[in-house]
């Protein structure tokens, strides 16, 4: 009788073996469509100016700091924690930089290590809180940012940083390959560079199994707090760099600039949960989110909507996918779940 089943069953498994694999991919890459979609609908409406070459060097451009930022908070959630502080220490490190360039009379090459030093540094501190204090990640780091907050407040006097830069700073941030922009070109650089790092390092393995599951990480030889802390400081200094970044590009360090770009980096990385590796944080879904939502963004101003409008599409954004994000998870969950029957069952 049992054998009749199997006979029965496997034939059934066979069949639905194609819709599978069409439901995977569909759930893979949905992303991808839509912002094909995106792209198809603003192009009908403002022909003249969205479907052209100096519109997606653009948006490459203007979102190439968002993405970097998005990237760096996904190294804690790939841990299974949260950095809020992200983009305060973003902020901070491109006035200190400016700072040390113009006021201090650092060269170049010191003024951005100081400058990335410390935000490696606010990643140990913040990591600290966490694994020996036992802080959650949401609550440390939102003091951090508020600390950073004030820190760059008293170093900046509320005041833009400004003065005679050096040429060669300037043009690290403000130059291009033809017309895509250095930082644009940084940008893609850190995410090709952490893509090997997750996927073909045992780092990056390590990393994995602490956001999947940090008790059977343990319990497998991680030490998960090493991780923990290497997640937070490997954020910190992505941020500082970032702002390091933008200071070049802008010619400046801005007071006020950190705490707009929270929200985006956010939102495309858990958008990004979304598609390519659906339930799990990725660094070619959160690139694809990066721009699905630049795209829609820039569409959006293209036929004139109010500003307030950018935020509350960013917001809707960020709450869609956290939804979104939570789901595919369940499903991976359920999947892996219902392989795992059909082993024990053979």
């Amino acid at each position: 009788m049992s054998q009749t089943v199997t006979s029965t069953a496997a034939p059934a498994r066979e069949a639905a073996e194609p819709a599978r694999r069409l439901g995977d991919l569909v759930s893979r890459y949905a992303l991808l469509g839509v912002f094909v979609l995106v792209v198809a609908v603003f192009s009908m409406l403002r022909p003249q100016t969205y479907p052209t070459w100096q519109n997606a060097t653009s948006i490459l451009g203007n979102q190439a700091i968002t993405l970097l930022l998005a990237l760096a908070v996904l190294v804690p959630l790939l841990v299974g924690e949260f950095d809020l502080s992200v983009a305060a220490t973003f902020g901070f490190c491109q006035l200190l930089v400016v700072g040390l360039l113009v006021r201090s009379g650092l060269g170049v090459v010191p003024a951005v290590l100081v400058a990335v030093g410390v935000g490696g540094l606010v990643g140990v501190f913040n990591a600290i809180l966490i694994t020996r204090f036992g802080v959650s990640s949401f609550i440390a780091t939102l003091g951090t940012q508020t600390l950073l907050g004030g820190v760059a407040l008293a170093y900046s006097g509320g005041q833009v940083v400004q003065g005679d830069l050096p040429a060669a700073f300037l043009d690290a941030g403000q130059g291009a390959v033809g017309k895509v922009s250095l930082v644009t070109i940084y940008a893609l650089a850190v995410a090709v560079l952490l893509w090997f790092v997750l996927a073909r390092t045992a780092l990056g393995r390590r990393l994995l199994a602490t956001g999947g599951n940090r008790d059977a990480a343990r319990l497998s030889g991680v030490r998960t707090h090493r991780m923990v802390v290497f997640a937070f400081v490997t954020c910190g200094c992505l941020a500082a760099a970032t702002g390091v970044a933008m200071a070049a590009e802008l010619g400046s360090g801005q007071p006020l600039v950190g705490p707009s770009y929270l929200l985006p980096a956010y939102a495309g990385a858990f958008l990004g949960a979304t598609t390519v590796t659906p339930g799990r944080f990725n660094v070619w879904g959160t690139v694809i989110a990066v721009y699905v939502l630049a795209a829609g963004v820039t569409g959006l101003q293209q036929l004139g909507v109010a500003s307030w409008v950018e935020y509350v599409f960013n917001g809707a954004a960020l709450l869609l996918s956290v939804i979104l994000s939570g789901y595919a998870a369940r499903i991976r969950a359920w999947r892996r779940a219902r392989s795992n029957d059909r082993k024990e069952t053979r």
